[in-house]
């Protein structure tokens, strides 16, 4: 193309709103879509709202999903190759365990994941005492496993409670923020803040427990 005088290209994106917990879960027939919430989202009774390989952006625009019960779920993005900006979670509990990667808003982080300005506050997990993984398990109270060259900026998780009596698990870690992180990737300007830890006598590190 031969531009014009002053003549330049204008990057637009366009959004589809949530309001519901029913829009919400049509997230899941577009992928690669972009959202914004337009309202607090209560989850309470609601079942399998998480959200597999999203690969667009959600703008949560300042509000809150709360009663987020994620028993049957790794948490609320499974496998984040998206961007997810400007949003809060509330009452977030888990009393089981499946899988290596558990946590409240991704369990598992891909090329071009982005959060900034999440914050996330009462966070409940129960890893139960008849539970036997021979592998790695993490833990952490934002994303489990932050991989990939993911980022994480300007994010928060308040009042996290993790318990276990488990001793059966070959390698458990579990952080405040990440269960665990690669060196690749980017953590700025993020903190935990009253963490409550009945871990089989051990503690939670604020951020993370090993990159």
């Amino acid at each position: 193309k031969n531009f014009l005088e002053g003549e330049r290209y204008i990057t637009v994106d366009f959004y589809k709103d949530i309001w519901t917990t029913a829009d919400w879960m049509t997230i899941s027939k577009n992928l690669s879509w972009n959202y914004v919430l337009m309202d607090d989202l209560d989850f309470y009774s609601l079942a399998k709202f998480s959200i597999s390989n999203f690969k667009g952006k959600l703008l949560g625009n300042d509000h809150t999903i709360s009663n987020i019960t994620l028993n049957g779920m790794y948490s609320l993005f499974v496998n984040l190759y998206g961007q997810i900006f400007d949003l809060n979670l509330k009452n977030v509990s888990k009393t089981d365990m499946y899988g290596a990667y558990q946590a409240s808003l991704a369990h598992y982080t891909y090329t071009g994941a982005l959060v900034d300005d999440v914050h996330i506050d009462g966070v409940y997990f129960e890893i139960p005492d008849n539970y036997v993984n021979t592998g790695n398990a993490y833990v952490g109270g934002l994303i489990g496993y932050l991989n990939n060259g993911a980022a994480v900026y300007n994010s928060s998780v308040k009042n996290i409670t993790v318990r276990s009596a488990n001793n059966t698990i070959y390698d458990l870690r579990v952080g405040g923020m990440f269960g665990m992180s690669n060196t690749n990737t980017i953590i700025f300007n993020t903190y935990v803040e009253n963490k409550y830890d009945y871990f089989m006598d051990d503690f939670i590190p604020d951020i993370i427990q090993n990159n």
